[in-house]
């Protein structure tokens, strides 16, 4: 941390640390942020098992995920679900843990999006009094029309 935000962030009396710069992204633009983590976890898995399964097994043995795009798929399907599904599924004990930790991070990633779906979602006080007052006004003019 660089010498002019420790002191910043000292005279406002809080600490400047990596904690701090994700939970400040996060509150400015968390669909950004979590679009982002989603897209770099699939990244990062796809290359895991694609190095899990071609490296273990060789490149003699008949191997679904000697295409790149195999790989992904099956990272995608781990992230967005509760595991693999389909023709391709890892065959190493290798590519079955990073499937398991692919599973666990998916949870973690899609809690958040839920959170901040639920957040963003949130009426604040003035927006639940004018939609309680158009709530009041359409059930009167309800009421007008049926007679």
């Amino acid at each position: 941390m660089s010498e002019r935000a420790e002191r910043v962030s000292g005279a406002n009396g809080y600490s400047a640390n990596t904690l701090f710069a994700i939970k400040m992204h996060l509150n400015l633009d968390p669909v950004k942020v979590l679009v982002f983590t989603f897209g770099f976890s699939l990244f990062m898995f796809s290359v895991l098992f694609y190095i899990a399964e071609v490296a273990q097994r060789g490149s003699g043995e008949y191997n679904r995920f000697e295409n790149f795009s195999n790989a992904a798929w099956v990272a995608s399907q781990n992230l967005l679900s509760a595991g693999v599904s389909g023709l391709e599924v890892p065959t190493t004990h290798l590519g079955m843990l990073v499937s398991v930790f692919c599973c666990f991070l998916s949870t973690i990633i899609l809690s958040l999006f839920i959170i901040q779906w639920f957040n963003i979602t949130q009426m604040t006080p003035f927006e639940t009094e004018i939609y309680k007052q158009t709530k009041q006004k359409t059930k009167n003019s309800e009421k007008f029309s049926q007679i």
